[in-house]
């Protein structure tokens, strides 16, 4: 797989703010691979299609295992893995399967088989990982209007973070430098987040734009800006594990998730944003999707032919330039 981003930064806005849907909680299942995920893959819903709509992570959860097929999913796993999972096989809406019990249940897969499939086409991945790239490559992709799921190395004061101000930058107070890692619940643990944003704060602090798999309780009903360019919470150790999804495509639009639903609520209480985002453009610095799934040719997404010529453009580019060598 070839590398998907240019290392010099384009000139980029300075917010972006992708929409989802509402925080949820794992509980007691170590889930939040499976919930970054899914919810990537639901913000990329309301983005291309206008629907907003629950996904069933119970689904996911009765479906992947980690590695090891005789592994409980609830001990862990890999928002990629999940993501090539929905490629390949798609995600049915949560209102179509069961709703999430923390538990997997690998029965429930013929108990109560669904009949609609939300897929993606392609999945995206930071393959070049050289030691000067910087976190805040990260913002291409968002600003591309692609939600990154990512690994990071919680802290005692990350779980701690609850009902906090909109406004409260995570990382600032207490500083990074003193954050410790003694509660059993993190220590030597990983966690999966949803970069769903950034922006700068008035006193001109990056921040990244995070949703939790936590509760409402925590953060701010469950999102949270935390700072950027300081490798709060390891991001840049772990920049190998982000990825994306692209190109959303349902099947066989007859079900539920076809149906649009215009009700649901963003944690900050106002309607979702139906109208499709349009990313701005960014010249040479365009994404490359790494793996891809055969669609059917009636699938394609205005994303995906935006992408085709950006492909048809960089393939241009680089014969011009062999032809004046």
């Amino acid at each position: 797989m070839g590398s998907i981003f240019s290392k010099k930064l384009p000139v980029l806005p300075p917010t972006v703010i992708l929409p989802f849907t509402p925080c949820q909680s794992e509980r007691g299942c170590g889930a939040c691979w499976d919930f970054a995920a899914v919810a990537s893959v639901e913000t990329l819903l309301i983005l291309e299609k206008g629907i907003s709509k629950r996904l069933s992570e119970q689904y996911i959860l009765d479906s992947v295992a980690p590695g090891d097929q005789n592994v409980d999913s609830c001990t862990g796993g890999s928002c990629l893995q999940v993501l090539e999972f929905i490629m390949q096989n798609g995600v049915p809406a949560e209102d179509a399967y069961l709703t999430y019990s923390a538990l997997k249940h690998s029965s429930n897969l013929s108990a109560a088989p669904p009949t609609e499939f939300c897929k993606i086409s392609a999945v995206g991945k930071l393959t070049d990982l050289s030691p000067e790239l910087k976190e805040s490559i990260l913002k291409i992709p968002l600003q591309q209007g692609f939600p990154v799921c990512i690994t990071v190395k919680p802290s005692d004061q990350f779980m701690k973070f609850l009902n906090t101000p909109e406004t409260k930058l995570f990382g600032l107070d207490p500083p990074i430098s003193s954050f410790t890692y003694k509660n059993p619940l993190v220590q030597n643990k990983f966690h999966s987040i949803l970069i769903i944003g950034f922006g700068k704060d008035a006193n001109n602090n990056e921040y990244w734009i995070i949703k939790n798999s936590w509760g409402a309780q925590w953060g701010f009903n469950g999102v949270a800006r935390i700072v950027m360019n300081m490798n709060c919470l390891g991001i840049v150790d772990y920049l190998g594990s982000a990825c994306y999804p692209t190109g959303v495509v349902i099947l066989p639009q007859s079900g539920s998730i076809s149906q649009r639903n215009i009700t649901d609520r963003n944690s900050d209480g106002n309607l979702l944003q139906h109208t499709p985002y349009t990313p701005s453009p960014t010249g040479l610095y365009t994404l490359t999707s790494v793996s891809s799934a055969p669609m059917e040719k009636n699938s394609k997404t205005k994303r995906g032919e935006r992408g085709n010529k950006r492909e048809r453009t960089k393939k241009e580019l680089e014969n011009t330039k062999r032809s004046k060598r």
